[in-house]
């Protein structure tokens, strides 16, 4: 079975998180609000590629990039193959930059963490 590592990002301002929404009718998990994350890169430091996705990709700028723990979990990939997501978690202080709206996404927008 094909295993995929991800980090998944928690951008916190004050006491908002970033999030996304898939757009409608996209699967599997339609209309879903969610964490933004990207693939690591081989010999690259984590905090490194968290922060240059980040910048490139939603257009801000991150205070400090903090691991917050793994998960791992099997399910059927959008290509219709199961495959096994090694996940790392990491809280990221945002500083600056106006949000976009990334590949995959109908919008973003911060949201109260409860």
């Amino acid at each position: 079975m094909e295993q995929l590592a991800l980090y998944i990002l928690a951008i916190v301002r004050g006491d908002e998180v970033l999030l996304r929404k898939k757009p409608s009718g996209s699967g599997p998990y339609q209309e879903l609000w969610y964490q933004f994350g990207c693939s690591p890169v081989a010999g690259v430091d984590p905090e490194v590629v968290v922060r240059e996705y980040a910048a490139g990709t939603l257009g801000v700028v991150l205070s400090s990039v903090v691991p917050a723990g793994t998960d791992r979990e099997t399910k059927v990939d959008h290509d219709g193959s199961e495959k096994e997501f090694n996940y790392t978690y990491y809280v990221c202080e945002y500083v600056s930059g106006d949000p976009v709206v990334s590949t995959g996404a109908e919008r973003v927008d911060w949201v109260l963490k409860r």
